[in-house]
């Protein structure tokens, strides 16, 4: 892995790095250690949450859907993600949004409701 502030090696230490952080790779030697987690890397779900620069939200979900969609998957109970959905859309003050389809929002709206997606962005 390059180090930062070189060039286009900057870019790839930047992808590698925040993939690593992010557990969406292993590292092919050494490890990715968590000193505020106590140890290395679990290789799941932490106390990370990573938003990606295109928001990439689901077209035939609404925006609170949208944001549940990720607890659902950790199969939270419906009515549990669907609060702090609402709750999370509050915090990043798009609340009145929540029943909007994505193709409806401005480009800083759907960013928002992809930051309050990331589970561990606002404790659960």
């Amino acid at each position: 892995m390059a180090t930062a502030g070189c060039g286009d090696a900057e870019k790839r230490f930047t992808a590698t790095g925040l993939n690593l952080i992010a557990g969406l790779d292993t590292p092919t030697a050494g490890s990715v250690q968590w000193p505020a987690l106590e140890g290395p890397h679990p290789g799941g779900p932490t106390g990370i949450g990573m938003a990606f620069h295109g928001p990439s939200l689901l077209p035939s979900l609404d925006v609170t859907e949208n944001v549940a969609l990720p607890l659902l998957f950790a199969e939270k109970p419906h009515q549990e993600a669907m609060h702090h959905a609402h709750a999370t859309l509050d915090l990043v003050e798009i609340g009145d949004l929540a029943a909007k389809l994505p193709d409806e929002l401005s480009g800083g709206q759907a960013q928002r409701v992809a930051i309050a997606r990331v589970p561990d962005s606002f404790r659960y």
